[in-house]
């Protein structure tokens, strides 16, 4: 993993322990943002180069399976996301992000890493 890649995976596993703890803290219901969590976690697996099924997934979103799974239906049809049936096992699901969704996230990781004083810097050279 490069350097940026690494930074951008730390900070997408940082936000995912933060929404762990607000979730925790508050309840996941009053602090509800599955279409982040699914987006961020299949980020970090790109990344990480790991296959996400459905099913992890929507345990992921921190929301009800069928919260979570109407979320990944939002995300396929807004073209962030794609699913895929696992060529090993039909039974699984695969979702991955489209190039569509990496360039949103890519955009969206940047942004966030200026806001926490991060190397990492915007095209401009502006964080």
């Amino acid at each position: 993993m490069a350097d940026s890649e690494s930074w951008r995976a730390n900070l997408c596993k940082a936000l995912i322990h933060e929404r762990r703890l607000m979730g925790e803290a508050l309840g996941f219901e009053l602090v509800e943002n599955a279409n982040f969590d699914i987006l961020i976690e299949l980020y970090l697996a790109r990344m990480e180069r790991r296959q996400v099924f459905v099913w992890s997934l929507c345990a992921a979103a921190n929301a009800p399976y069928s919260t979570a799974y109407r979320k990944i239906t939002q995300l396929v049809a807004a073209g962030l996301i794609l699913r895929h049936d696992d060529t090993n096992d039909r039974r699984r699901v695969e979702v991955e992000l489209t190039s569509r969704g990496v360039t949103v996230l890519d955009n969206l990781i940047r942004k966030l890493a200026g806001t926490r004083g991060s190397p990492m810097r915007l095209p401009g050279g502006t964080n």
